[in-house]
């Protein structure tokens, strides 16, 4: 096999071999840091005016970490303030979260259509829920589970098997128990 190889022979923990990038001002950095036998992780390390900081990092779990050097799940995304992952797109497609399994990678899926301006979830592959602008649609049932607080709006509609105040049982089509 063919390649290049960046090597540094120190086994000190913490250790690294690295490719630095300049542009400009701007420094950049790939590096593989020794955690010990086979254990390293890869840093993707930028400039922050004066500080650089690892803006991505990949243990030798294969956990990816956005803002954190170690990642405690798959993909793990830190922020000091407000944390935000966006799903972006045209405006005439869609942008999509979805969860599966080796059987079917779309089993369940919660979905924003740009083009029209609504929201749904779907379950077992699904659509079971949608929501517009002015309308919430569930396609099956909602079942209460006795012993809760069911609020809308702020307001109780059940509480512990008793319907709250200004709602009628012949507004309801059943109540669970």
């Amino acid at each position: 096999r063919a390649g290049i190889l960046i090597n540094n022979l120190s086994t000190d923990a913490n250790t690294y071999a690295a490719i630095d990038f300049r542009a400009g001002t701007h420094d950049a950095r790939i590096a593989v840091t020794n955690g010990g036998t086979n254990v390293g992780n890869m840093n993707f390390i930028v400039d922050n005016g004066n500080s650089p900081i690892v803006g991505m990092a990949l243990t030798s779990l294969g956990n990816v970490g956005i803002g954190t050097t170690s990642p405690a799940t798959h993909l793990d995304v830190f922020h000091t303030s407000a944390p935000e992952i966006a799903i972006t797109g045209d405006a005439d497609n869609v942008g999509v979260l979805g969860f599966g399994d080796d059987a079917n990678y779309k089993a369940g899926r919660i979905e924003y259509n740009h083009a029209s301006n609504f929201f749904t979830m779907d379950v077992a592959g699904t659509e079971k829920f949608k929501l517009t602008s002015s309308t919430m649609t569930p396609d099956v049932d909602i079942n209460l589970t006795s012993g809760h607080i069911y609020k809308i709006a702020g307001t109780s509609v059940l509480s512990n098997n008793t319907l709250g105040s200004g709602v009628t049982a012949s507004s309801l089509t059943s109540v669970g128990t």
